[in-house]
């Protein structure tokens, strides 16, 4: 896992950008990983391969868009990741995303959502581009231009 400090421009609302890419032994078709409760606003981008989640008292695991809003999580979930995790991870510092999305912070508690639901089409043209990409570098910058115009429109 990689974590970058985000472009200057976006320092105001972006805590920090991470990547992170690995691949499951050969034979391993899945793997689970508790994954604990974390207090920012995130959007996660799965390049090409979705994960599975599920809460902790749950038994089935259920599919994840490849973009995703977390909004804060007070409880653990179960990732599991198919063949291969290759990610982009957003952080948001407090109160940034009611700044770019008017929604308050309460209906986003401890929910994950599909980010082109909420972003719209344009959100969903940088996941296509996501899930084309060689080197997360490259995902990366998509990702803060795409950040950066999300903020530009709203100022």
């Amino acid at each position: 896992m990689k974590t970058f400090i985000p472009h200057t421009a976006l320092q105001e609302v972006v805590l920090n950008i991470s990547t992170v890419e690995a691949h499951l032994p050969i034979g391993t078709r899945s793997a689970v990983s508790p994954y604990p409760p974390t207090p920012y606003q995130s959007l996660i981008f799965y390049c090409r391969n979705p994960i599975s989640m599920n809460k902790n008292r749950e038994v089935e695991f259920t599919q994840q868009p490849l973009s995703v809003l977390l909004g804060p999580q007070v409880s653990r979930v179960n990732i599991k990741v198919h063949n291969r995790l290759k990610a982009i991870r957003v952080d948001f510092l407090p109160g940034a995303m009611f700044r770019i999305l008017k929604v308050p912070m309460y209906e986003l508690l401890d929910e994950g959502f599909n980010a082109g639901d909420l972003f719209g089409s344009k959100m969903k043209i940088l996941t296509e581009q996501l899930s084309e990409i060689t080197y997360l570098e490259v995902g990366k910058r998509l990702v803060e231009n795409f950040l950066l115009e999300r903020l530009h429109s709203i100022n």
